[in-house]
């Protein structure tokens, strides 16, 4: 979105009011975190976001007549934008983040530290299920896509084939744990396991 229109959008919603036949995004669950503004036009999913703990968040885009054209040209085009930029409040930094679009094809663009430039890697696996992964944790803003207009920075894109105006897609975000938390939340299953295991055993030979 074009600082204008930015600033356009920031003025209508203080005013209680929206863009005309624009893409609609609704937070069904934050879990917790913050949908700080919401600034999608046409043919673009756009908006600010903060994640204070790594709850799953849910989503809901409606898509309108107009989110297949392009907003500067109006022509038809393949896919619309999805940018956001992540403030990031969680005490470890943010590292790894995951995007799932389930039925709505997506393609990533770029997944960028505000504050050190740095990029990062973005996996998708299984499809559609986006993980961005950054080599040290982020513990300002994290841009994913292009949301302020930057030279090396590529939009996130959402597929509009086959598309019809008032169509909902549900995708989430989630806050993924360091690896050293994973690992212990599984050496804490598998201790339950354990016990659990023991205690079978131990009623089998009581028996």
């Amino acid at each position: 979105m074009s600082p204008m229109k930015k600033l356009l959008a920031v003025a209508l919603a203080s005013l209680g009011l929206s863009a005309a036949n624009s893409a609609t995004l609704t937070a069904l669950d934050t879990a917790g975190n913050t949908l700080d503004a919401d600034y999608s036009d046409d043919g673009r999913v756009e908006f600010d976001l903060s994640i204070s703990n790594t709850n799953l968040m849910r989503f809901r885009i409606t898509l309108q007549s107009e989110d297949n054209l392009n907003a500067a040209t109006g022509q038809p085009q393949a896919f619309m934008s999805f940018n956001t930029v992540v403030q990031s409040f969680l005490p470890a930094g943010l590292q790894y983040l995951q995007f799932n679009f389930f039925g709505l094809d997506a393609q990533a663009g770029t997944a960028k530290d505000q504050f050190s430039n740095a990029l990062g890697s973005v996996v998708e696996s299984p499809s559609n299920v986006f993980t961005v992964f950054m080599g040290a944790p982020v513990f300002t803003a994290l841009n994913i896509g292009n949301p302020l207009l930057s030279n090396n920075e590529i939009n996130w894109g959402l597929s509009t084939t086959g598309f019809a105006a008032g169509q909902t897609y549900d995708f989430t975000i989630q806050a993924i744990p360091e690896p050293s938390e994973i690992a212990m939340m599984l050496a804490g299953l598998g201790m339950v396991g354990a016990m659990v295991r023991r205690r079978s055993s131990s009623t089998g030979r009581a028996a």
